[in-house]
């Protein structure tokens, strides 16, 4: 008679498991330790980009802010126009300056040509002296009425920068000294420079697509970025300092230090492509986008069948944006008349213990746009000043956004008119748009596109 003897099921099975339980255990420890040394290799260069993003800023606050100052006066008694013999002529504008530091491009290589490797250093910074100072002529001209076109001073801007940046690192490719260098300082060199040119080339194709969209009413991003901006810097020193280490690249401190500028540059510059061509794709609506078209939909709808005589609102309005912008429409499209108020400036501290950036009478020009009447509210409570400019009606209504439901005095206002909410504009807050100007990454002229 056989025995047989009781097995622990449970046991086989966890022993039979355990080497696939000790492989996910392995994968999961060793994804681990590939996300910590991935952070570890790129959070000191995360770090060194903030560190550069901080230069610019304190470029911005300290170099260009003082050049500004001192040029703006002798900007503005330069004549915009001319006139000959009856013709008006513009001979000074933003435009203009730009053509013309492009044309800086033949001396600098000259000067390299025949060794007046300090005369060309020289050049290079003018050249970066004239791509501020276009700046700060389109900023007086249109402090004084003139507008030119905002698409084309930006692409050329851009343009002309990367046909000075290509034409003098040619130049500087050909004519430095590489009986001085051994094979590996040789790769180095060639490989950073013609990949800088690589980059140079294809931003400056995709902004002459940009442009030539734009200008064919399509909406393309012509303007440039934070990192764009800090690769111009960052080439404009690197050229510089090339043409300080002229014929002998690689034996000179400068030169090692222009092309670490170069390396740094690329890295961004591969950042500012991914950005403007990650800006072409079509913008696909979330279902909370399309939930708030529908909504704004259903809102027009209603108030075309019956139209309201006047449309009030209140808010700071701090930075004028997309979602200010899509209130605006919305309420011209439901009523006939726009009155909003505007917070002062020291209601807004009360409110939200800060200041705003732009002043309540700058606040009020901009409302003005899309409004036909405007007041002040110089309190954190606006119902007096609301019931003052509200008068009785049963054809008006009175609008905010959904984000704030409980907004101050709506008991009051309830009590005179309807109330009915907007959906809130996602992806866009003055709060946003603030911490990004104090941060460098978009100055007050680029929140117009916001």
């Amino acid at each position: 008679m056989k025995v047989l003897q009781s097995v622990n099921t449970t046991e086989i099975t966890e022993t039979a498991a355990s080497p696939k339980v000790q492989y996910e255990s392995f994968m999961k420890k060793s994804e681990l330790f590939q996300r910590l040394l991935v952070y570890l290799v790129l959070f000191p260069f995360r770090m060194f980009l903030q560190m550069l993003y901080f230069m610019v800023v304190c470029y911005d606050k300290y170099v260009y802010t003082p050049i500004q100052w001192v040029t703006t006066p002798v900007v503005e008694k330069i004549p915009r126009h001319v006139t000959i013999r009856g013709t008006e002529l513009t001979v000074f504008n933003a435009n203009i300056v730009t053509l013309s530091r492009t044309l800086l491009a033949l001396p600098i290589t000259i000067c390299l040509k025949v060794g007046f490797n300090r005369c060309a250093f020289a050049l290079v910074l003018f050249h970066d002296f004239l791509d501020h100072l276009d700046g700060i002529v389109a900023k007086v001209h249109k402090s004084k009425g003139y507008s030119d076109d905002p698409h084309l001073g930006s692409f050329l801007d851009a343009f002309c920068d990367k046909v000075v940046n290509v034409s003098v690192l040619w130049s500087i490719i050909f004519l430095a000294d590489y009986s001085q260098m051994d094979l590996q300082q040789m790769i180095i060199f060639t490989l950073v420079t013609f990949t800088v040119i690589s980059y140079e080339i294809a931003l400056g194709i995709v902004r002459v697509q940009d442009y030539y969209a734009a200008s064919a009413g399509q909406e393309r991003n012509t303007r440039a970025n934070m990192e764009g901006k800090l690769k111009e810097k960052l080439e404009s020193v690197g050229l510089a300092l090339l043409c300080l280490s002229m014929p002998h690249v690689m034996s000179s401190n400068y030169g090692t230090a222009a092309l670490m500028c170069f390396a740094c540059s690329i890295c961004l510059a591969h950042s500012s492509l991914s950005y403007k061509l990650k800006g072409r794709e079509p913008k696909k609506d979330s279902p909370r986008s399309l939930a708030r078209k529908e909504r704004e939909s259903n809102l027009t709808a209603d108030a075309q069948r019956d139209r309201y005589e006047k449309v009030y609102t209140i808010g700071c309005f701090d930075l004028l944006h997309r979602g200010h912008r899509n209130l605006f429409r919305t309420m011209r499209s439901i009523g006939d008349q726009i009155i909003v108020g505007v917070h002062s400036d020291e209601s807004i501290f009360k409110l939200k213990n800060k200041w705003p950036i732009e002043p309540l009478a700058k606040r009020m020009q901009n409302v003005k746009k899309y409004a036909d009447i405007v007041f002040a509210i110089p309190d954190t409570d606006p119902t007096p000043y609301i019931l003052s400019a509200i008068a009785e009606n049963k054809n008006s209504v009175f609008v905010r956004g959904d984000d704030m439901p409980n907004f101050p005095s709506r008991e009051s206002v309830e009590r005179l008119m309807e109330v009915r909410f907007v959906p809130y504009t996602e992806g866009i807050s003055s709060t946003a748009l603030r911490q990004k100007m104090l941060q460098g990454e978009l100055t007050i002229e680029q929140i117009a596109d916001q």
